[in-house]
């Protein structure tokens, strides 16, 4: 297999890991779920936002959170490290 189809399958396989959602979209969902969720403040939820912007990881692992209270928690967490 050359190096660009390599590239290409590990690009492929990235996309599909990720359940195939564009990052914009796994981003907009967890900043809509912050919102909904209501536990943060106003405050604290425009800088968990940015958190976002920057790491789209983080995005991925709250919207991978089952669990309302342990989201708010990594939220809080990951904002104690940002901050």
């Amino acid at each position: 297999m050359t190096a660009v189809a390599s590239s290409v399958s590990d690009l492929a396989t990235a996309f599909l890991s990720s359940g195939g959602e564009p990052t914009p979209k796994r981003r907009a969902r967890a900043i809509r779920q912050i919102q909904d969720d209501g536990d943060l403040s106003e405050n604290e939820q425009v800088m968990a936002m940015k958190l976002m912007r920057r790491d789209v990881t983080i995005a991925d692992t709250f919207n991978a959170i089952g669990r309302k209270e342990t989201r708010t928690l990594y939220l809080q967490s990951e904002l104690e490290e940002g901050y």
